[in-house]
C-alpha cells in the first residue's frame, strides 16, 4: 500500500489550522509543487482573513463567527485538492512526499494469519449432537472444522465462530476432530486433534 498525504484534521483548533495550513502552502510553493491548484498564494489570501476573522473573535467581536467557520471550510476544501494534487504527482514517492509539508497517512501493518487454537473440546448433549469449540484462533474471517472417521469418512464444516454443533455423525466410533481459521492472508495452523466418540446415550467419553 502506498504512503500518502493526508490533509488538516477539522477538529483542531483554529490557530493551530492557520500555522499548519500556511507551513503546507510554505512548502508547496517552496520547489516541485509550485503549480499545484489552488496556489499557495490563492489560500495564503485566504488566511490572511481568516486570522483576522479570529482576531475579531478573541477581542469578543463575534460578528464574523458565521462567515469564519464558512472560510476555514473553503480552505479546508482547497487544502484537500492540494493533497489530492500532490498524491498524484508523488504517486508514492516518500521523498516528494515528505517535501510536501503534509503528514503522511500511516502504514498499515499487514495481517496476520490466524493464530492456532488450542485442542478442540466435545460435548454430546445425546440428542445426536455433539458441540466442537477451539479456544485461541484470532485473526480469522471464517473458521474450518475437519471431522475424520472409519470407512473414509471426512467432513468439513465452517463458521463464523470457533464453536460448532454438528449432527449425523456415526455412533460408538472413534471419529478426530480439527480447527483452524482462514483469511485473506491465508490458512492458520490445524489445532491438535480430539479423538471422541459419540454415544446415544447418556454415556460419553474422550477416546484415548
Amino acid at each position: 500500500m502506498k504512503r500518502k498525504v493526508i490533509t488538516l484534521k477539522r477538529g483542531i483548533n483554529l490557530p493551530s489550522f492557520i500555522n499548519k495550513a500556511r507551513h503546507i502552502q510554505a512548502c508547496l510553493s517552496a520547489g516541485m509543487f509550485n503549480t499545484v491548484t489552488p496556489t499557495p498564494a490563492e489560500v495564503n489570501l485566504l488566511l490572511d482573513q481568516l486570522q483576522v476573522f479570529q482576531a475579531q473573535t478573541d477581542a469578543r467581536n463575534y460578528a464574523n463567527t458565521g462567515q469564519r467557520d464558512v472560510l476555514r471550510s473553503t480552505i479546508q476544501s482547497m487544502i484537500s485538492a492540494q493533497c489530492a494534487f500532490v498524491n498524484g504527482l508523488a504517486n508514492g514517492d516518500m521523498a516528494m512526499l515528505e517535501a510536501s509539508g503534509f503528514e503522511l497517512s500511516k502504514v498499515r501493518e499487514p495481517r496476520p494469519v490466524p493464530t492456532k487454537g488450542s485442542t478442540p473440546t466435545f460435548t454430546n448433549p445425546n440428542d445426536g449432537t455433539v458441540f466442537i469449540e477451539s479456544k485461541g484462533i484470532r485473526e480469522h474471517d471464517y473458521v474450518e472444522l475437519e471431522i475424520d472417521g472409519p470407512q473414509g469418512l471426512c467432513n468439513y464444516y465452517s463458521s463464523l465462530y470457533t464453536k460448532f454443533k454438528v449432527a449425523n455423525l456415526p455412533v460408538g466410533v472413534v471419529l478426530k476432530a480439527r480447527m483452524r481459521g482462514i483469511n485473506n492472508r491465508g490458512n492458520g495452523d490445524w489445532t491438535d486433534t480430539l479423538s471422541f466418540r459419540v454415544y446415544d446415550s447418556a454415556q460419553h467419553e474422550t477416546a484415548a
